[in-house]
């Protein structure tokens, strides 16, 4: 599934935890957040809508990624949460966004 916020991350840190966290302001040790151009992907036929999210219809290939977010390309102040990461990886991406549009 594709989207924004941190929910996608709640699933990393419940993983790491061994049980369902839903604390996006506990620490925990993030993986990589992936970003993809949706508009291109939707013009390729690559994603599917549940009516609310976009969903990857079969796989993906990471060669559609613009940008992947982990703990050694985004700034974070304080600790290192769910909401902290996304929030600091959605800033890390609008800035190179910048970039890859021009």
């Amino acid at each position: 599934m594709l989207g924004g916020g941190y929910w996608n991350e709640l699933v990393v840190c419940s993983k790491e935890k061994g049980y369902i966290c839903m604390d996006a302001d506990c620490e925990y040790t993030p993986g990589a957040r992936f970003y993809f151009d949706t508009l291109k992907l939707i013009q390729a036929g690559l994603l599917v809508r549940d009516g609310m999210h976009y969903k990857v219809k079969d796989e993906l290939s990471l060669s559609n990624m613009l940008f992947c977010a982990t703990i050694n390309n985004v700034s974070i102040v304080g600790k290192i949460t769910p909401r902290a990461f996304s929030s600091a990886s959605d800033e890390a991406f609008k800035k190179i966004r910048v970039n890859i549009s021009s």
